[in-house]
């Protein structure tokens, strides 16, 4: 892990590998990862679901302006 000291609180700065790795392991009920390396969302998560749901109610409020 590279760590490096910033200004006016220390802030520790990952490897981007590392990160990655931790990031596929904390997330690894909400992806997929195929044998050629494609990482996918899992759309059979149900929190993955429930902010699709929450997203699209979200658009669905937002009006069409019709200009002539």
């Amino acid at each position: 892990m590279i760590m490096l000291g910033v200004g006016f609180g220390q802030r520790k700065l990952e490897d981007p590998s590392e990160r990655l790795l931790r990031m596929l392991n904390e997330h690894s009920d909400r992806i997929i990862i195929d044998k050629d390396g494609l990482v996918s969302t899992n759309y059979d998560n149900p929190e993955i679901r429930a902010e699709m749901t929450r997203q699209l109610e979200a658009l669905a409020t937002i009006k069409v302006c019709k200009d002539k």
